[in-house]
């Protein structure tokens, strides 16, 4: 309940689609699926109550004014996305096959975002549209999967059947979201998602016993985590003591409205002419 009313409060129209999706899809896989999307309607009503009580009720009875009302965010509108998805069309048409590469949405300069909140025009933007139907293959492949996994084990009050299926609906959440919104960007939802894709791949029933880990594949795989553990360490510690000079540069070269990334400031664009 307490989450719900984290997610409420904030405003994000995002999340409340994403979590809309997951408890109608998981609505549909059964005993199970209709157990937890009833959990979660009566969690969602009693965070609705207390987002009420902490941020209507008690700031009228105390005489508060609340500013950035959640409820003021109930628009219809694209809050600029359009700006960015008509740029995103525009970089596939012009390299459809191998885009322009990874990040690089954000080497076009746009006053509005250094992503385009959608995952899909950004994938196929930044690498290419037979990648994106690789991927987008693949998660089909894997959400469908693990919806007849589900649908078979409906009955079940196993713990790790009920886990796979919260792990399940936070994946189809996430993934509405990333519909319009910057999921599979921000390092954050990054890591949660390799963590909860990596989790439901663990708790899979897989038709064939899985052969044995190679030692010599394991020992390379080790290597490239920590390598590239390593570049990002090195990257932080390299440009940690400059972030306020460059900060200042970008706001004299940007107008100081940050794009965050990886950075608070994102942008890898050249300055606009002035």
């Amino acid at each position: 309940s307490l989450w719900w009313m984290i997610a409420i409060s904030g405003g994000t129209r995002g999340t409340w689609l994403g979590m809309a999706a997951a408890v109608a899809v998981t609505f549909c896989l059964g005993r199970a699926g209709r157990r937890w999307a009833g959990w979660q309607l009566g969690a969602a009503s009693t965070g609705l109550l207390l987002f009420s009580l902490l941020f209507s009720v008690l700031p009228s009875l105390l005489g508060i004014e609340v500013s950035n009302f959640a409820g003021d965010r109930l628009t219809t509108s694209l809050s600029a996305r359009e700006i960015l998805w008509q740029q995103a069309w525009e970089m596939i048409k012009q390299r459809p096959l191998l885009g322009f590469g990874p990040m690089h949405f954000a080497d076009i300069w746009n006053a509005v975002a250094a992503h385009p909140h959608q995952a899909i025009l950004q994938w196929a933007c930044e690498w290419g549209i037979p990648s994106t139907l690789c991927v987008a293959g693949l998660a089909l492949y894997g959400l469908s999967t693990t919806a007849v996994l589900l649908r078979k084990r409906a009955q079940s009050l196993e713990p790790v059947d009920l886990m796979r299926l919260c792990l399940f609906a936070s994946l189809i959440g996430a993934l509405t979201q990333s519909m319009v919104d910057g999921v599979i960007v921000m390092p954050y939802s990054q890591l949660w998602l390799a963590i909860i894709v990596g989790w439901l791949l663990a708790l899979h029933e897989w038709q064939a016993a899985p052969r044995p880990a190679s030692v010599a594949l394991s020992r390379a795989w080790l290597l490239c985590l920590t390598l590239a553990t390593g570049m990002i360490l090195y990257t932080i510690v390299r440009d940690l003591p400059d972030m306020d000079t460059r900060r200042q540069q970008f706001s004299e070269d940007f107008g100081g409205r940050y794009l965050p990334r990886f950075w608070m400031q994102g942008v890898i664009a050249q300055p606009p002419a002035r």
